[in-house]
């Protein structure tokens, strides 16, 4: 549901503006509008706010901590403290001793991340000197005979390998050996033996071919490979332990400043807000002028708030919504809880224009139905329901993560129930034992796809009766016609190719009338445009048959994978295993995609609306 808004005026005296800002803030339900000088009547001479010098300083001093701050975010943020509640930025006087103090935090904390993150880089690359020196006395032993021998370690795709070996036989004039041990994933690390005097020819190819040099640090080159081991090994075992130290320290100084750092941080936030409402305040010599929305349950305990603070020192004034553009108006939405999840599936979309239909509950309607018509299989359906309540107990503070979770949820219910009335649990696995409550979808094709095609013509008309009434509400006559047109085209249409079942000569007259008339309708409301669209409406509801296409395609691969596992043996049942993963992984995203397809496309571009102004009121972060 769109939620009513109201218009405000809010007139104060100038000297009280920052505190009225700041007073709306911590109402955190008022949108502040852009206030335009030109436009304001009763011969006021208004203009922009221009900030004072002290104020401007202030604003500079929180951009200077913003600035601080921002450097140490992500490292405190990542140790889930949560912000105090005390505040910091009361007195602009004591923003320089926080400024010290934040510079301190920053440097402590940023000085250790950076340690730990060289001692993590040199941990690495003593793992790969390690392997390095395991491979080397082979490739010296295999070149004792030979003193002008040189070598160099490298690491290198596996994929890449034969092709870097092809490349040393023909490009390099002399013997070429590689030994390699597998590193992590695909990567490799080897050791490339060659005669000394082709060291730069040897290097210039490994590069070409995508090698990268391991250089061995100086302290070892030239000690017996035996004694640099040693020293790897200590290496290895003394790096963890400081990283792990490094870790604790950085723990316990988050554990005592990060509550602090934090809390600054969104005092900042919310006072660079302020700062860049001014922005939309008009004001002469003595008064300012806010336009604020707010939405109307919320209207009346905001504006008594305002004025049990400010007493006479401001006046607040209702604007008619009238002199204002719908799409001007900022857009909130407010749905039951068993609703909200939905409103991610709109999300794709700006918000609907005020005044229009908020399709939340239509979604929650139909689109779970559709997914579960598509899937419709109870094993599938469990497997899925089990997925989505494991990513509810992981979403913690996501609400988009218990958004997903929740259509999720509905969507495997609807195909658990569709399971039961195709008789189908992982394709025909129980048939025989599970009794469908219709029949097997491998043996209704035909009625499945009449189904399909029937849900498809409700859905159409559904969108149009909407369109058209939203039409005539909106005062759009030549728009609400437009959609009576098509309803008469696709109703006459329907009678037409339905007159042979049914009543030949009447279905037949009745719906090419109906059709004679759609044309002459559609070509006076909407011209061309509306008699080239004219087709589409019988298009869109042909699309609903991919309904019917990717079911049936669902249960074809189901039962591949149920043939497989039904010939024995452990092959077998593998592939049976995998081809129901590949099918489960499809029968999620296959729906998904084509349930909202037929919403957005086909049932949305029908009377939805969108278009409309965020509502982003002015609030405090962290309460």
């Amino acid at each position: 549901m769109i939620i009513s808004m109201t218009h405000l005026e809010i007139t104060g005296l100038r000297e009280i503006l920052h505190d009225a800002v700041q007073a709306l803030q911590g109402l955190g339900v008022t949108h502040i509008e852009e206030s335009n000088p030109r436009e304001r009547k009763g011969g006021k001479s208004l203009k922009t706010v221009a900030l004072e010098e002290k104020k401007a300083a202030e604003r500079r001093d929180l951009e200077a901590i913003e600035n601080m701050i921002k450097e140490m975010v992500p490292l405190v943020r990542s140790s889930n403290i949560s912000a105090d509640k005390k505040e910091y930025l009361t007195d602009p006087q004591e923003f320089d001793s926080i400024l010290t103090k934040l510079k301190f935090d920053r440097d402590k904390l940023i000085g250790l991340s950076k340690e730990k993150t060289e001692m993590s880089a040199q941990l690495e690359m003593a793992k790969k000197y390690r392997e390095v020196l395991k491979i080397l006395p082979a490739v010296l032993s295999g070149s004792q005979a030979t003193q002008a021998v040189n070598y160099f370690a490298i690491s290198i795709e596996k994929s890449a390998l034969p092709d870097l070996k092809n490349a040393f036989r023909h490009e390099i004039n002399g013997t070429v050996s590689i030994r390699t041990v597998r590193w992590k994933g695909t990567q490799l690390i080897g050791v490339v033996s060659f005669p000394a005097a082709l060291a730069e020819d040897v290097k210039d190819v490994a590069w070409k071919q995508g090698a990268t040099e391991i250089i061995l640090p100086s302290e070892f080159r030239g000690k017996p490979v035996k004694e640099s081991l040693v020293e790897i090994e200590r290496r290895l075992s003394a790096l963890p332990r400081k990283i792990g130290q490094i870790d604790l320290e950085i723990s316990l100084y988050l554990k005592e400043n990060a509550p602090r750092i934090l809390r600054i941080h969104q005092e900042t936030e919310d006072g660079l807000d302020r700062f860049r409402i001014l922005g939309s305040v008009a004001e002469s010599k003595y008064l300012f002028v806010l336009s604020v929305w707010v939405p109307t349950e919320k209207a009346q305990a905001a504006m008594s708030a305002l004025k049990n603070r400010f007493r006479d020192l401001i006046s607040i004034n209702e604007i008619e919504i009238e002199e204002w553009h719908k799409e001007e108006i900022p857009v909130t939405l407010k749905n039951p809880g068993f609703l909200k999840p939905f409103e991610l599936l709109l999300s794709f979309f700006p918000p609907p224009i005020y005044g229009t239909l908020d399709a939340t509950f239509l979604l929650f309607l139909t689109f779970p139905v559709f997914f579960g018509l598509i899937l419709g299989d109870i094993g599938y359906g469990t497997i899925m329901l089990a997925i989505m309540l494991w990513v509810r107990g992981k979403a913690g503070a996501s609400e988009q993560l218990k958004a997903v979770s929740a259509v999720g949820l509905w969507c495997a219910g609807w195909s658990i129930l569709f399971g039961f009335v195709f008789g189908e649990a992982f394709g025909n696995l129980l048939h025989g034992t599970l009794k469908p409550l219709w029949n097997d979808r491998m043996l209704i094709t035909t009625e499945y796809l009449i189904l399909s095609i029937i849900i498809g013509i409700c859905h159409i008309y559904l969108g149009l009766f909407l369109g058209f009434y939203l039409g005539i509400k909106e005062g759009h006559g030549k728009h609400a016609w437009e959609k009576l047109g098509f309803i008469l085209f696709l109703t006459g249409s329907l009678l037409a190719l339905s007159s042979q079942m049914f009543a030949p000569g009447i279905f037949l007259k009745v719906g090419l009338v109906m059709i004679g008339a759609s044309i002459l309708l559609l070509g006076w409301a909407a011209g061309v445009a509306g008699l080239i669209e004219i087709f589409s409406v019988i298009s869109n509801v042909l699309s609903y048959a991919r309904i019917m296409a990717i079911g049936v395609a669902s249960v074809a691969l189901a039962e591949v994978a149920n043939e497989f596992g039904g010939a024995g043996g452990f092959f077998a049942i593998v592939i049976a295993v995998l081809v129901h993963g590949i099918n489960m992984l499809l029968g999620m995203f296959d729906p998904t995609i084509q349930g909202l397809r037929l919403h957005y496309v086909e049932f949305f571009t029908k009377f939805y609306q969108s278009g409309g102004r965020e509502f982003q009121p002015l609030q405090k972060r962290g309460g």
